[in-house]
């Protein structure tokens, strides 16, 4: 035999699921909201200058260039200009850790790298090429300058207000020398 389920549901009792079921997908896409990355705070402050900045190097007195390309916020490449293949063979190192710097930099987005293990004089020497050319690509930060009053023509830099007036002194002040003259008050053209 084929039995029949009924169920009762009380108005109620779906009208607050409804709303707790709600006021739970409320909260948590403000939870996702609040948490994830405001990506508006990173394109409102530009780092650098877009463009490609060079710095260059000695190695077995040859300059040797080193290009940094970089947009508004991030470096992209890091690249070696102008290197022989006498200086290749000479310094074999150069190319692979310049390889691998470039992968940490564009992925950490800094230059305060740990040194490469195998070669850290040749890291060294690198970086400190990468952060020269970062340097000349750097926007630099917005100095506040006060700004000066403006006054405009026909008007007199003092105000009446502020206008120095001239003391008056009494006969009893104990500090004045008494000269026997009398000081008088010069009438102006305001009184």
């Amino acid at each position: 035999m084929n039995s029949t389920k009924i169920i009762v549901i009380q108005l109620k009792e779906l009208l607050y699921t409804v709303v707790f079921a709600v006021l739970g997908l409320i909260l948590i896409g403000a939870l996702i909201f609040m948490f994830l990355p405001n990506k508006k705070d990173k394109t409102t402050q530009v780092q650098y200058q877009p463009g490609i900045y060079s710095s260059s190097f000695m190695l077995k007195e040859q300059p040797v260039n080193l290009e940094v390309t970089v947009n508004e916020n991030e470096i992209t490449s890091v690249r070696l200009m102008d290197m022989t293949s006498e200086l290749e063979l000479m310094y074999p190192l150069v190319q692979p850790t310049i390889a691998t710097l470039e992968r940490q930099i564009v992925k950490h987005q800094r230059v305060d790298l740990t040194l490469d293990s195998d070669s850290p004089a040749t890291s060294q020497v690198l970086l400190q090429a990468v952060e020269n050319a970062l340097s000349k690509a750097k926007v630099p930060q917005k100095q506040v300058i006060p700004q000066e009053k403006v006054i405009p023509p026909g008007e007199s830099i003092e105000k009446k207000e502020d206008a120095v007036k001239p003391e008056t002194t009494s006969k009893t002040d104990p500090f004045k020398k008494d000269t026997g003259v009398q000081e008088q008050k010069i009438p102006t053209s305001d009184e």
